[in-house]
């Protein structure tokens, strides 16, 4: 494409990169000289959604007659088409190369986790390394990607080839983001285009009757009236992705008008709170994230008696900008910015970062040292419980090695978790696998500290699950979740990211732990929430023999949360043996039981159970548990 209609074909991207610029919005006949940096990233914007096609196609590369992996010629391709020199930024088809041009003319600086101070601007080009520790490092560059807007605590990038389309991402400083390149854009002006509207997360009004799409430009499930206040999520060209009567779905935004909140100051003073005459001191917060167990009200100010802004989902990360003396903390969510009780929400720690193993039947209990792997960094390990067949009558099968492996990774003092290879199709399947699954755990006393995962797949010849679509798929997964929370147990979900944006409701995974496979890619670049990372099916390490192994990046610490006084559904209640969000009758039954050796509780039940503090449920913590019931 020629540059003249390049710059002509931005004229609907280029809104959002000048609103960040702070440069003038001109009116849709009017046009004006746009820097350089704005106009790369409005060549970059205008691409985001798309994919490339069978042997890492792009047509990027083919710009350049190159076939490969193609994060670099992104980059370039961006460049070239919008008219930047190359004496500004050069053709480099290699993420290393274009580095170290950049690094040569003294213009690339270390991220802050590599000891540098710089924070990016828009148009700067983001070097990222490999998430695996032991390939890890600032001169080791395998991606490249470049620069939206950022703040003290996020990088937004743009990035081709990840890991198949271009996306647009909201990234913390982590040590996989090694340092940036700042091209000498002073002085480079592109004739404007034409801007019409700004496009971003937030609150919206439709102002007209609109058609509610499945997929930007797809099948119409319904339509909105006009008048219709919408919270968008994501935004892809002119489309934005939002909710509407239970369903998710897309409509155009160029018949809606954005509607901005106000970010409410704290009153001096409190009303409605009893004792409470003066606001408690506000203390800022530097990166601090936190995951919200319970479904959350963010409210106009800290006190539960003023103005609800929205709500929040159970299992959202927010980063929290300021908190109080009582706990309250602020926060920015959907286009809206308020405060939260941080009484039921967990901190969370981005940089916790463990290397995790998964194994399966094609582990060997021969193949493992599991104190090599301890010396080689592993904290963790998931191990399959059972699966269900698809060629064998649909049975539930056993996994042989499965106690063996328990016994030696809790010999070697590993985190441990569990996980079912499912390919139930309906609810009594689903409750099936998960019972299947805990009467392993009570027949061996097992005890863990990760969750116990159930695992869908497109595996194999067996189309089954992808035939039957969304709601089935998400209907099997909460249902074995659902059977797994209520005797007690931290449930999750592994899938990978492709079938989790096309197979999977997002609410399903709410509350719940999210294992996210993504291979061959030096960063996951799914879109919704990921707690643990699946980034290769054919890692090698000492201990495992060398063999290709499952190795995973788990980045919340589930012992903590297990053992510690909450639970990811919100905290726990002392006495509350069935967690049923209430101490009655059958919690008492529940600890005689226990008292008697009939069952064993676990480490969630001894936390609540304990009454009397002497290291197990006995006949005395039953009278107690009875006394708080009927009182």
């Amino acid at each position: 494409m020629h540059k003249n209609l390049m710059l002509r074909a931005l004229s609907v991207v280029m809104a959002l990169v000048l609103s960040l610029s702070g440069l003038v919005i001109a009116g849709a006949d009017e046009t004006e000289k746009v820097n350089g940096a704005a106009a790369i990233m409005a060549t970059a914007s205008s691409q985001v959604g798309y994919m490339e096609g069978a042997g890492d196609y792009s047509k990027y590369g083919a710009y350049f007659n190159y076939q490969g992996p193609w994060c670099g010629a992104f980059v370039s391709w961006c460049a070239r088409t919008t008219g930047i020199p190359q004496n500004v930024i050069p053709t480099n088809l290699s993420s290393t190369a274009m580095r170290d041009y950049f690094k040569s003319e003294g213009l690339y600086h270390l991220s802050v986790s590599y000891g540098g101070t710089y924070i990016p601007k828009q148009g700067d080009i983001v070097f990222f390394t490999s998430t695996n520790t032991y390939q890890r490092s600032q001169n080791n560059i395998t991606h490249v990607g470049l620069v939206l807007e950022a703040t003290s605590s996020y990088v937004t990038c743009i990035e081709g080839n990840c890991p198949d389309r271009v996306r647009q991402i909201d990234r913390k400083y982590t040590n996989y983001i090694t340092g940036f390149a700042t091209p000498r854009y002073e002085g480079i002006e592109l004739e404007g285009t034409e801007i019409t509207t700004t496009y971003k997360a937030g609150t919206y009004e439709t102002k007209e009757i609109m058609n509610f799409r499945k997929e930007p430009g797809s099948t119409v499930l319904c339509t909105i009236p006009a008048g219709t206040l919408l919270q968008i999520t994501a935004i892809e060209g002119v489309w934005g992705k939002t909710e509407y009567e239970g369903n998710t779905g897309w409509i155009s935004l160029e018949y809606s008008e954005y509607k901005p909140s106000a970010d409410t100051p704290p009153s001096e003073e409190v009303e409605g709170e009893e004792n409470n005459n003066t606001a408690p001191p506000v203390t800022p917060t530097t990166n601090k994230q936190y995951r919200v167990t319970e479904d959350m009200n963010i409210r106009e100010s800290y006190t539960t008696s003023s103005k609800i802004l929205t709500r929040i989902p159970a299992g959202t990360l927010v980063e929290v900008l300021e908190v109080t003396s009582d706990n309250w903390g602020k926060v920015s969510f959907n286009g809206f910015t308020g405060w939260i009780s941080l009484n039921w929400s967990v901190e969370f720690d981005p940089e916790v970062d463990w290397l995790v193993m998964d194994i399966s039947y094609s582990q060997s209990p021969d193949d493992l040292d599991w104190m090599q792997l301890k010396s080689e960094g592993v904290k963790g390990v998931i191990i399959r419980i059972g699966g269900r067949g698809s060629a064998n009558g649909r049975k539930i099968y056993s996994d042989q090695s499965f106690l063996q492996h328990y016994k030696a990774a809790k010999a070697a003092d590993m985190h441990i978790g569990v996980y079912f290879f499912s390919y139930a199709l309906t609810k009594e399947e689903a409750i099936e696998e998960a019972q299947y699954t805990l009467d392993v755990l009570k027949i061996n006393d097992c005890q863990l500290d990760l969750p116990v995962y159930i695992d869908m797949e497109d595996f194999g010849s067996d189309k089954s699950h992808l035939k039957a679509g969304k709601e089935v798929c998400s209907m099997v997964l909460d249902e074995f979740c659902k059977t797994i929370e209520a005797a007690g147990y931290m449930s999750g979900i592994y899938v990978s990211s492709s079938f989790a944006e096309t197979h999977v409701k997002p609410e399903t995974f709410e509350g719940r732990s999210a294992w996210i496979a993504e291979w061959g890619t030096d960063v996951c670049c799914y879109n919704g929430r990921v707690d643990m990372w699946q980034y290769t099916e054919d890692g090698r390490l000492k201990g495992a023999s060398n063999k290709d192994i499952d190795l995973n990046r788990l980045y919340v610490d589930y012992p903590a949360l297990i053992n510690g006084e909450r639970f990811e559904n919100g905290l726990l209640e002392e006495g509350d043996l069935d967690f049923d969000g209430k101490v009655s009758a059958s919690d008492s039954r529940l600890a005689l039981r226990f008292s008697v050796a009939l069952d064993k509780p676990t480490a969630l039940q001894m936390k609540v159970g304990d009454i009397n503090k002497n290291g197990k449920i006995d006949s005395s913590d039953a009278r107690a548990i009875l006394i708080e019931a009927v009182s």
